[in-house]
């Protein structure tokens, strides 16, 4: 299948526009009706945005075990709120390690993203929301470590969301696509590996429990068998749940993603621990 790829500066300006020409309503507090209880969950990019001069600090630990292997990894997320309805990210993996049962075990920092959104809540007055997420991820890790695959990565998505306004609770969605460029080389040519363009999807819903815990469930997949060459199929089944910490700007969150087929681990840990902060 033949793709034709666009530099990846073209989607960032296009955020940039949208933020500077939205219409009054996007950035005003009198139409914000919807209500927040959660800011992330695991596996989805949600349509909430950060407000405007609100950041958000998001460090995630996960465990993974399949028949390659296990695997560990601590990636820190900032956001940073533009205006009410745009925001700007940096993804970076603090620490990885991988043991697999046949190779090179390595350990060490791993890859960086870049990322954007800009949301759009409460459409029309109704109780449905849509975001148009950007991310870009830089193979900045040891690739003679196998801590990255070498490959620049192209990440459009589309994040919708419909809240049921009688217990708080929200169903979600999110599609997109990563579009693979090789930037880097391993200096053991035996060590290079070829990956493909990747669909991915996630479903899934929140709902609380009461105000302090909201228990949610997520449902991916991501392939790149849309390509002749493709040969990548995962399921994965995530429930979770988070808990409001005391002085409502920390959250944590457990959740255990299940593989559901052999070509996914079988089973993880992933713990979550959220900050969030005015900074006006």
């Amino acid at each position: 299948m033949k793709i034709i790829r666009i530099p990846f500066i073209v989607p960032i300006i296009l955020m940039c526009l949208l933020g500077f020409i939205s219409p009054t309503w996007a950035d005003s507090d009198a139409n914000k009706t919807y209500v927040q209880l959660l800011n992330e969950v695991f596996q989805t990019e949600l349509v909430y945005p950060q407000g405007k001069g609100e950041v958000q600090i998001f460090l995630e630990g996960a465990y993974s075990e399949g028949d390659e292997g296990k695997g560990y990894h601590l990636p820190l997320v900032i956001e940073y709120g533009i205006t009410d309805s745009w925001q700007l990210g940096l993804d970076w993996t603090l620490f990885q390690q991988h043991n697999p049962e046949d190779g090179h075990t390595g350990s060490g920092t791993g890859d960086l993203a870049l990322t954007t959104k800009y949301a759009f809540m409460n459409m029309g007055g109704s109780d449905f929301h849509a975001s148009l997420n950007f991310a870009v991820e830089f193979p900045i890790a040891d690739i003679d470590k196998h801590l990255t695959e070498g490959f620049t990565v192209y990440e459009p998505s589309i994040s919708l969301a419909k809240d049921f306004t009688g217990n708080n609770s929200q169903i979600f969605t999110q599609i997109g696509v990563g579009f693979v460029d090789r930037t880097r080389e391993p200096t053991d040519p035996a060590d290079k590996v070829t990956i493909h363009d990747e669909f991915f999807w996630s479903s899934g819903f929140f709902i609380p429990y009461n105000k302090e815990i909201i228990f949610s469930g997520e449902f991916s997949w991501v392939s790149d068998e849309l390509e002749p060459e493709g040969h990548e199929n995962l399921l994965y089944l995530t429930p979770g749940v988070f808990w409001s910490l005391p002085g409502h700007h920390w959250e944590f969150g457990l959740a255990v993603p299940i593989g559901l087929n052999d070509e996914s681990d079988d089973w993880g840990i992933l713990l979550a621990l959220i900050y969030e902060f005015d900074t006006h």
